[in-house]
């Protein structure tokens, strides 16, 4: 993570209490973030915006700037053992995978839920977006297998398409 204000190369380390943000040239420690569920993986944006998945499935958002967890979101599962999730290029859209299969999409902004869908039989184990921010890539298992593959779209009009190489466009709102 690059921090846009003191041009900082800044490095980020979870662990099973936080987050490290250490400085990438000394090797100082720049912050502790300090979470409940750890965090099993991070993504960051804005040179100050981390996003972290914790133990406990869910993803809490933080502020780096002001070392304070700004939003947190969960699919309220009580068998979650990981969080899985991915976030768009723009920043305005999380996908969080839930129990069985389900994918909840966020408005980052707003706070709120937008929509979820059942896209997977199991639970997800991976997801990304496109460069384009138009297709969520999903998979059920460790390794992709370009016959299993799943594509999520999410239009203007708010349904997720859900599409496979073997089969036609599936809908939901």
């Amino acid at each position: 993570m690059d921090d846009e204000r003191t041009k900082q190369s800044l490095v980020l380390v979870g662990s099973s209490s936080g987050i490290h943000i250490v400085d990438a040239q000394s090797g100082a420690i720049f912050r502790y973030l300090i979470g409940k569920g750890g965090a099993t993986s991070l993504y960051s944006w804005l040179g100050c915006m981390v996003a972290a998945g914790e133990s406990r499935g869910g993803v809490t958002l933080w502020d780096a700037r002001v070392n304070e967890s700004v939003a947190h979101f969960s699919t309220n599962s009580p068998n979650a053992k990981r969080s899985v999730f991915a976030v768009d290029g723009a920043a305005r859209v999380l996908a969080l995978a839930g129990d069985a299969g389900m994918v909840h999409l966020y408005d980052i902004a707003a706070r709120k839920e937008i929509v979820k869908k059942k896209i997977c039989p199991t639970d997800v184990k991976a997801m990304s977006f496109s460069p384009k921010m138009r297709l969520l890539l999903a998979a059920d298992v460790q390794r992709w297998d370009p016959t299993t593959c799943r594509f999520v779209a999410r239009g203007t009009d708010r349904l997720l398409r859900l599409y496979r190489l073997d089969d036609t466009d599936s809908e939901a709102s």
